[in-house]
């Protein structure tokens, strides 16, 4: 099963689970969402049942305040979704009413559309969606739920401070080709975004122009993890 399908391009909560980490979520939907009652309930157990989802989820990365805070966003932000977007009764894993014995699949997750600039609106869609995933994760990786409110508040902060700005200017400065190939990789990334590997070529290009194209990757993979301090997989906490 493929696990991972671009899922910082989603342009809701809903497509985000659709795309993250596919064979937990589809575990999650066929094992707690479904035999809840799923989308054939009212709305009011609707929105219960994705909290109750996503409340478990969060337990199940961890028995801590900060995992339960992470799981009751996603849960809250997919519950709003679904008032905003009455026409479609989205469930964790993001499919419609057909909920039944409906697997996830791969020709399911391409992207429509291949302009190659996103538009105003799937920009903010991305861009908002984005936060919301990223808010999750300060209270996913933190310690503690103080820490987490801490650490955001910082981040509030630190927005409109032009000692900040200056700062990340002189990080600029030093890390600029580190954030080069951040760019061009997430460039990659969207230009490829209805394949799923962006770097698979077929058989158009030339055998040593690919290779030197998984080459360039590599070397810029073992560059920028070299730049960074060793971290333990999240994984072994649990």
């Amino acid at each position: 099963m493929r696990n991972f399908a671009y899922p910082y391009f989603s342009q809701s909560i809903g497509e985000f689970w659709r795309r993250w980490h596919i064979s937990l979520s589809t575990w999650f939907r066929d094992y707690v969402y479904f035999p809840l009652g799923g989308n054939r309930v009212s709305s009011y157990r609707h929105s219960l049942n994705l909290m109750t989802t996503f409340l478990l989820s969060g337990l199940w990365h961890g028995a801590a305040w900060n995992f339960v805070a992470w799981g009751s966003l996603h849960g809250s932000a997919l519950a709003g979704q679904k008032w905003f977007t009455p026409s479609r009764s989205l469930n964790p894993s993001g499919s419609t009413n057909s909920e039944k014995q409906e697997p996830v699949l791969d020709d399911k997750l391409a992207f429509t559309g291949s302009a190659f600039f996103p538009s105003l609106s799937s920009l903010l869609n991305i861009w908002t969606t984005f936060l919301i995933v990223c808010t999750g994760w300060v209270f996913f990786r933190a310690d503690s739920i103080s820490d987490a409110y801490g650490i955001l508040i910082r981040i509030a902060a630190g927005m409109f401070s032009w000692a900040n700005l200056d700062s990340f200017l002189h990080f600029v400065d030093v890390q600029e080709t580190a954030l080069l190939l951040l760019v061009a990789f997430v460039g990659i990334e969207w230009l490829r975004r209805n394949h799923e590997c962006p770097i698979t070529t077929g058989a158009r290009f030339f055998r040593p122009v690919r290779w030197l194209m998984y080459t360039a990757v590599i070397w810029g993979t073992l560059y920028l993890i070299a730049e960074t301090e060793e971290t333990p997989f999240v994984y072994f906490a649990f």
